[in-house]
């Protein structure tokens, strides 16, 4: 009796196998990866200017749509002063930050810190300037009599930390999400090509054996 001929998987079969264990491994790679970062566009004021006085709100636009969840702002003079008022607003593209009411003339620092649409945490600062004189910005409102000044307490090192560990663990929380969702489609995606080609092969033995 003739011994069957060994099984050989065609050379079309086995390019078309690495080339789906190839695309397999990519997709395999976090989701995150495969995409660069959101980037800030610009600013209203825009890094460097130098106003008359001090705007009611600033305005940062991002290359994306913004994350709500951990995107926030400092305003801070030179002395560290935060001059923020109120939580920090996303509107599509925009961090809108209202700035309180008083705030003198000089120079100031924004920290910003924003979620971008692939989860992710980014953050820079930016700066600028007021010109007006301190008269000529609105006066603080009153406090009580126990209280020496109307300015905001100087930030604490605490204060500024805030953009990167207040809300890193539900930024990271949400990008790790993320990837795993992008790691369960490419484990699917695998063994979606696994049972396809086992069912090729299996066809194949079956037909050279007969």
């Amino acid at each position: 009796m003739n011994n069957p001929m060994p099984f050989r998987l065609p050379r079309a079969a086995a390019a078309a196998l690495a080339f789906l264990l190839a695309a397999a491994l990519v997709l395999l790679q976090p989701v995150s990866g495969a995409f660069a970062h959101d980037e800030l566009l610009g600013s209203d004021p825009a890094d460097g200017d130098t106003v008359e006085q001090m705007p009611g709100d600033i305005v940062l636009r991002y290359s994306a749509d913004v994350v709500g969840l951990g995107s926030t702002v400092l305003i801070q003079d030179a002395e560290g002063n935060d001059w923020t008022d109120g939580e920090t607003r996303i509107v599509d593209d925009a961090m809108i930050q209202e700035v309180r009411s008083g705030a003198p003339a000089g120079d100031y620092t924004v920290l910003w810190r924003a979620v971008s649409s692939d989860s992710h945490p980014i953050e820079g600062t930016l700066t600028f300037t007021v010109a007006g004189s301190a008269e000529s910005q609105a006066t603080p409102e009153s406090t009580p009599a126990a209280s020496p000044s109307a300015a905001p307490a100087p930030a604490t090192p605490a204060d500024s930390a805030a953009l990167s560990t207040e809300a890193a663990g539900d930024s990271e929380q949400a990008a790790t999400g993320s990837d795993a969702t992008g790691v369960l489609i490419g484990a699917a995606v695998v063994l979606v090509l696994i049972v396809a080609l086992t069912a090729f092969v299996v066809r194949r033995k079956a037909k050279a054996g007969n």
